[in-house]
């Protein structure tokens, strides 16, 4: 049985260098308890490659959401001291120009057009993707209008990944839409099982038209967040911490105008800092 501190020692004693642990996707390491086994083994390694003789272990966590790997930092910094974590930066012009760099030879593409445009979208490289696939098929448009091209396709897959959600919402019974809409509207400082998000709820649930004879208790609200879960639509980790499976998805819902002020009316329990 060889454990991952093993391996990464002996790793590191042949490489006689340090060694970076890329994890794509981290924050499924807080989702299960073999996640959290697997955090536990890369701490142990962390603590022992990082001290006496061997060259020093860096992990690159990088993932959908940033709040997400928040958390999981939070767990590693016990192992790296306050000053050895560090947010990886958003993607920003250095991307943007080596993308423009690798269009298509027939294409002329204006650095600053697409990161004013790459910026609108969230700095989301599959977006740009999207306007690129459309630049790879057309034939019949005059391609100095590369820009242009991009906007329109960029602007398409908005619109349906938005109609892909909203189709999504459909099937959600009346208590599961108002819980992830006022989870979307709080986003962190929500607390779903407190005696005033559910006032929240059921102002939400009648605002929605639903019989004022609807209640809504913790059992309720509890069996909603699983439910919401196994759909795809929030995503929980290990402690029983829930958020967005989708952060994109909260500006999705307020441009949709689902995003009422009823929604938002709870005033935190607490205030949540970075």
């Amino acid at each position: 049985m060889v454990s991952l501190t093993h391996a990464f020692a002996a790793l590191s004693e042949e490489c006689g260098q340090p060694l970076v642990l890329i994890v794509d996707e981290a924050q499924d390491i807080l989702t299960t308890q073999n996640g959290k086994n697997i955090l536990r083994a890369i701490r142990s390694a962390i603590e022992e490659l990082n001290m006496g003789s061997h060259h020093g272990l860096r992990v690159v966590a990088v993932g959908s959401e940033r709040d997400k790997l928040a958390m999981l930092a939070q767990k590693l910094k016990p192992s790296f001291g306050d000053e050895g974590v560090r947010d990886f930066p958003l993607l920003g012009r250095d991307f943007v120009e080596w993308f423009c760099r690798h269009a298509p030879v027939s294409v002329r593409l204006d650095v600053d057009q697409v990161e004013e445009l790459f910026r609108r979208y969230g700095c989301r490289p599959a977006w740009l993707g999207a306007g690129l696939d459309a630049l790879q098929q057309e034939t019949a448009c005059d391609l100095n209008d590369a820009v242009g091209v991009m906007v329109s396709a960029m602007a398409d897959h908005e619109r349906n990944v938005v109609q892909h959600l909203l189709r999504r919402l459909r099937w959600l019974d009346p208590l599961e839409f108002a819980l992830l809409r006022v989870i979307a509207a709080q986003g962190r400082e929500c607390a779903p099982r407190w005696p005033r998000t559910i006032n929240t709820l059921q102002i939400v649930l009648a605002e929605d038209g639903n019989p004022a004879t609807m209640r809504v208790d913790v059992a309720h609200v509890s069996a909603a967040l699983e439910t919401l879960r196994e759909k795809g639509l929030l995503w929980r980790s290990a402690e029983g911490l829930y958020a967005l499976e989708d952060i994109a998805m909260r500006d999705m819902l307020k441009n949709a105008g689902l995003l009422s002020a009823a929604t938002r009316q709870v005033t935190p329990l607490f205030a949540v800092t970075d």
